[in-house]
């Protein structure tokens, strides 16, 4: 049986007249807003905090997943910034030692033309 607004009102003026204003009120409020169909029941919330824990446990486990394979994407930047370092130490040392050669020429031949004259 679906509970109205009318039917609500007429039991709340019955319950007025038979025990008055305030015991109406007290007794009006221990009513659903709603019909009972409507309020969620033990069981209901059983079931919902069941389908909760298997959302949350399967968002956990992305997430696990995810953070694997943010360490797996670290560990490999870590390596790729390894071989990159020892590339341009490599090539920093390189191109020192070839400035270092024409320097080298350079005080050679001034000083042998320096001889010259």
């Amino acid at each position: 049986m679906k509970t109205d607004d009318r039917a609500r009102t007429e039991l709340h003026e019955r319950l007025d007249a038979t025990l008055g204003p305030n015991a109406a009120d007290t007794l009006m409020s221990y009513l659903p807003p709603v019909g009972w169909a409507d309020v969620a029941t033990r069981q209901d919330l059983t079931y919902l905090q069941g389908q909760l824990e298997s959302r949350i446990d399967r968002l956990e486990s992305r997430i696990d997943g995810l953070e694997s394979r943010i360490d797996g994407l670290e560990a490999h930047l870590e390596t790729k910034l390894e071989v990159l370092s020892e590339r341009l130490q490599k090539e920093f040392q390189r191109g020192l030692r070839v400035q270092l050669l024409a320097i080298i020429t350079l005080l050679v031949t001034l000083g042998a033309l320096v001889r010259l004259f």
